[in-house]
């Protein structure tokens, strides 16, 4: 199974045939007939740092974030549409994007309806937008048998610097009477062995409300697995998530290939099959490696806006201690010339989340987007970084030991961050540019009471990032260049600590990354506190008693599994303690030999991150369990 399995693989197969299209822009070719006010532009990448909008065929957009106009009445308006030959339900149904935003204002948007070309009737797009992915598909029901219909897509920024709105493939149209269609599969790409349940999410775009359907589904090509879904309730345009009444199970590591179907609707033939299926690729493992996150702010003394992101910085700091935090210094004494010409920014502050997206640095916009990718990334790897401090010669060894999953050519490389806290210093350039002094723009974590600038001999820097002993992208042949699963792989940096750099104050991260994208593929942190003298025992990885203790599915949403090896018979104790340290839940200790699985039940635990202590003959080690 190789590395390109650890991404889904989903295919949707077909798109509605309706049976009667009378108004269609998808804005491949421009507006088309559509008449818009000046605010409105049409491709495919139309983005800006706060407006991520995320990737789509062309469309077009009112980017409020990146253009300095005030957008407070844009509008996007379809022809004259003539209903008159229609019968029964007609639906407008189009995609948009919509962070529905409150920076500056109030921003608003709407699609309006109307029969005279002066009065309309408005819906409010913000009750079912998403600030983090596209709304497809969504309907509007309009009268029929009408001579003419106007459709009006609507914008305003309140006056304010606000974010925008995006719209694509619009549709007006008569639905067939028997159409469902599987629009999604909920089948995580990276699996631990056990039961797989099928599930996945269904749309009626019939006229008929769905009372019942058939599904299928059927794996590497075999027979099918049908069964009725019935004592359902599906109105037009509506969705219904499903769940297979048999789920598959697997006992064996490997890759799949799956495919849904439905097959009858109310008890008849689909009307349109051309979207019935929906088929997915998948892997099972032992084990799922947990996964690391990388922020690197984008920062510099200079920059008034950017006690934002300290602010930003400290509070992911103590939410979620694990997460790999940086303040990546620009034009200011703190710079290190190959870490921030690596950094990628449209503009300060900002924020790098796995050198993948850029997002404002302040703590909600954090902590969402940390969330974001800390749910949906599968690591390619188990990576475990040991950090040791040799006092006689002022020097940091960071030990990496990666064991990947599958065979992959894609080029990994091993990296090490440097990062000190509690950083000052004097002098030009140390002083913090503080655009928040006196409580305009807002509260600030306290810097709304302070001076611009704060003084230098008042301002303290954490999470600062001194060296990347690995370089921007990684440390070249670090890792070879094709990788066999199962195999562990190591690499050590050593960091002579220079005089200016309080070696009591240094955390370090070790890193898995892409070398040619930059992205972290996995990351692991070690706070001060946690960097060991140099000759310390580093515990149960050492004991001949074991051979390998693994903890999955991880995250988890209920049970997980910690699967032990022992090589003899051993004492065995395991402890599950809380964010605040409690102990949550504890297995008596007990003689274990061989294959053993201890099973976590976190069906009641709160979401949040949990240390499962495993002790073994005396020695103990602890891993970290996500519960979301």
């Amino acid at each position: 199974m190789k590395k390109v399995l650890l991404l889904l693989a989903l295919f949707i197969c077909g798109a509605s045939v309706n049976a009667q299209s009378y108004f269609n822009a998808d804005f491949e070719d421009g507006l088309g007939d559509m008449e818009a006010t000046s605010g409105w532009n049409n491709g495919d990448a139309l983005e800006s740092q706060y407006f991520p909008i995320p990737a789509h065929t062309n469309y077009v957009a009112v980017n409020d974030d990146a253009d300095s106009a005030d957008y407070i009445d844009e509008s996007l308006t379809t022809p004259e549409i003539d209903l008159s030959a229609a019968s029964g339900t007609v639906l407008l149904e189009f995609d948009y994007f919509f962070v529905n935003g409150d920076y500056e204002g109030d921003e608003q948007a709407s699609v309006a309806i109307s029969y005279d070309g002066s009065s309309w009737e408005s819906t409010d797009l913000a009750a079912v937008a998403s600030a983090d992915e596209w709304t497809n598909g969504f309907q509007v029901e309009i009268d029929g048998d009408q001579s003419s219909v106007w459709v009006r897509f609507g914008y305003t920024d309140d006056g304010g610097w606000e974010y925008g709105l995006a719209i694509d493939n619009v549709n007006v149209y008569s639905p067939l009477p028997n159409d469902a269609a599987v629009i999604s599969l909920d089948i995580p790409a990276l699996m631990g062995l056990g039961d797989v349940a099928v599930s996945g999410a269904m749309k009626n775009f019939g006229s008929e409300t769905i009372t019942s359907f058939g599904l299928a589904y059927s794996l590497d090509g075999g027979a099918p697995v049908v069964a009725t879904i019935d004592g359902v309730s599906v109105g037009t345009g509506d969705t219904y998530n499903f769940t297979h009444p048999e789920a598959l199970n697997f006992t064996t590591q490997g890759s799949h290939d799956l495919e849904v179907s439905i097959v009858s609707v109310n008890g008849g033939d689909d009307d349109d099959t051309s979207n019935n299926t929906a088929s997915a690729t998948f892997g099972l493992v032992e084990a799922i490696p947990v996964a690391g996150v990388v922020i690197e702010e984008a920062t510099g003394t200079w920059c008034g806006w950017c006690p934002r992101g300290s602010v930003g910085m400290d509070y992911m700091a103590d939410a979620y201690p694990d997460a790999v935090l940086v303040a990546v210094h620009n034009g200011d004494p703190m710079v290190v010339s190959e870490w921030d010409g690596a950094m990628a920014v449209g503009g300060y502050p900002s924020g790098l989340v796995d050198r993948l997206e850029e997002v404002d640095p302040g703590a909600g916009t954090l902590d969402a987007a940390y969330n974001a990718r800390l749910s949906s990334k599968i690591p390619a790897a188990h990576l475990d970084v040991q950090a040791f401090h040799n006092e006689a010669w002022d020097e940091i060894t960071i030990e990496l030991t990666a064991d990947f999953l599958f065979d992959s050519s894609d080029d990994f490389r091993f990296n090490a961050f440097i990062i000190e806290d509690g950083v000052t210093g004097t002098g030009s350039g140390w002083a913090q540019a503080n655009y928040y002094s006196g409580g305009g723009s807002g509260a600030m974590g306290g810097y709304e009471d302070l001076a611009d600038p704060v003084p230098a001999e008042d301002m303290v820097y954490d999470h600062v990032g001194r060296a990347i002993l690995g370089g921007a992208n990684g440390m070249s042949g670090s890792l070879p260049n094709e990788i066999i699963g199962g195999t562990e792989y190591t690499y050590t940096f050593t960091y002579s600590i220079p005089a200016d750099i309080d070696p009591t104050m240094v955390s370090v991260a070790g890193l898995i990354q892409h070398g040619g994208s930059g992205e972290f593929e996995n990351s692991v942190m070690i706070h001060h506190d946690d960097i060991m003298p140099e000759g310390t025992d580093v515990g149960i990885e050492d004991n001949a008693a074991v051979s390998s203790i693994n903890l999955f599915p991880n995250p988890t949403e209920g049970i997980s599994n910690l699967v032990m090896n022992l090589t003899k018979e051993s004492k065995v104790n395991v402890t599950v303690m809380n964010a605040l340290g409690q102990t949550v839940m504890t297995n008596n200790a007990q003689r274990m030999a061989g294959k053993h699985i201890v099973t976590v039940d976190a069906n009641n635990f709160s979401a949040g991150i949990y240390m499962v202590n495993v002790e073994i003959d005396g020695q103990s080690t602890t891993e970290r369990l996500i519960v979301k």
